[in-house]
């Protein structure tokens, strides 16, 4: 992914509710994990997602609907490697989070590149960041993971929610503040820490 593909996702978020990231960190733990997961729909994702965030308290309803509304108009399929989509929206967020899905059988998600082309994605990450700052500095450590196909294999093939929270707080440079259960606010501090 390039700094110009980064350039179009910064620019075609939807400017909603604009809280301040705590410390600059994502939110994430093993409820926000789905690991070789069956889903029908991008949709069906995405809704999934958006109620274990809300149950979790970093999302606010309107995310749910507002989330689907941005992947329609501003899709973010991208056939790499290792197709992934990394559907996102700053509208509702209360705490910036990361979600990641790894899929048995790809979905569905239209191209970023607005050609109307399919990519059926292995990947999902979801994101809800209100900051703009940290909204560009983890689209950028995320498009040099998905440049290492070695990385992005790993995370693809990994069986435990711990050890692919691991792995992806190690590739972005220790920027998870991973929840060990439910709102409990514990979290790995770098990327080579652990609780």
């Amino acid at each position: 992914m390039s700094n110009q593909t980064i350039d179009a996702i910064e620019q075609s978020k939807q400017h909603g509710h604009k809280g301040k990231a705590v410390s600059g960190r994502l939110a994430t733990g093993k409820e926000l994990i789905h690991i070789g997961a069956n889903f029908s729909s991008a949709e069906e994702l995405m809704n999934r997602i958006a109620d274990s965030a809300l149950e979790q308290g970093y999302i606010e309803p309107h995310y749910r609907d507002a989330i689907s509304e941005r992947e329609k108009e501003f899709p973010t399929g991208l056939d790499l490697p290792i197709p992934i989509a990394i559907p996102h929206t700053d509208a509702g967020c209360i705490t910036p989070f990361i979600a990641v899905a790894t899929l048995t059988n790809p979905i569905p998600f239209y191209s970023m590149d607005l050609s109307g082309d399919i990519v059926h994605v292995q990947m999902v990450f979801q994101l809800g960041i209100q900051d703009g700052a940290t909204h560009r500095r983890v689209l950028k450590k995320l498009a040099l993971a998905f440049s290492r196909k070695e990385d992005m294999e790993e995370l693809l093939y990994l069986k435990e929610e711990a050890e692919l929270l691991e792995k992806l707080n190690l590739l972005l440079d220790g920027l998870l503040a991973i929840s060990e259960s439910g709102n409990d606010s514990d979290s790995i501090g770098g990327p080579h820490e652990k609780n």
